[in-house]
């Protein structure tokens, strides 16, 4: 009859196994309520436990690769404030030229435009009930196109202040 050897499992208190691991005894005994330890953990006794040694070691390494691979990615405090620093300053810079007039805000120009925009086209779709009588009665088809130049030059010259479109 052969005997075979069992090699006895390597199981021990808390206290051993934070010697084993090098940590102190009240690691163990946090990792132990809070859960990170339950597969290898075997209560004993009212606060007593037994550990397995290869077990708590995985689970114990698990939880360690976890708690790497969730650290908080981003900027670190300083970058934080110095990005606030950074956008602080645009918006310092951008209420002086505001105050100072050198910004205008978009819905004024906005507005301004279509205003000016309406202007323009009442202005020239006035043109044939203004000019109709006078060019029915000439013939003469280059009197025409100057008199018609000359209006529309004189109108656009007082849309955009040019004294130069007024005087052609």
């Amino acid at each position: 009859m052969a005997f075979e050897f069992i090699e006895a499992a390597n199981i021990g208190s808390v206290t051993q196994y934070a010697r084993h691991r090098g940590v102190a005894q009240s690691m163990v005994s946090q990792y132990i309520r809070s859960g990170r330890l339950h597969d290898s953990v075997r209560k004993i006794g009212k606060d007593r436990y037994e550990i397995d040694f290869d077990l708590a070691d995985k689970e114990w390494d698990a939880q360690i690769a976890n708690s790497r691979g969730t650290e908080v990615k981003g900027p670190t405090y300083a970058q934080s404030r110095a990005i606030r620093e950074a956008y602080q300053a645009q918006l310092s810079k951008l209420d002086f030229q505001e105050r100072s007039g050198q910004l205008l805000l978009a819905a004024d120009v906005r507005r301004e435009a279509f205003m000016q925009g309406r202007r323009i086209r009442d202005t020239i779709l006035a043109i044939p009930d203004r000019y109709a009588a006078v060019l029915a009665a000439e013939t003469d088809e280059v009197k025409i196109k100057q008199f018609l130049e000359r209006e529309l030059r004189k109108l656009m010259g007082d849309f955009i202040g040019d004294e130069t479109e007024r005087a052609a």
